[in-house]
């Protein structure tokens, strides 16, 4: 289903692109559980998301949790 491809796409962009989060988590004895999830109206509006649009932004976005962290 579309559900389970923006899922696989959203882990597969972490997956690529954690490592200086963890690095940051562990230097500062910080452990995180971290868990994506898409509402049902963004859901609806994002199902044409491909994965170079879900990966641009991951960076972004764990260097925000990165900074919060220090």
């Amino acid at each position: 289903t579309e559900r389970n491809r923006l899922r696989r796409l959203l882990k597969e962009s972490y997956r690529l692109n954690k490592l200086s989060l963890l690095k940051v988590s562990a230097e500062n004895e910080q452990y995180l559980r971290i868990l994506f999830t898409l509402s049902n109206s963004a859901y609806k509006s994002h199902t044409e998301l491909s994965f170079k649009e879900i990966s641009s932004g991951m960076p972004e976005l764990l260097g925000k949790i990165s900074e919060r962290i220090k």
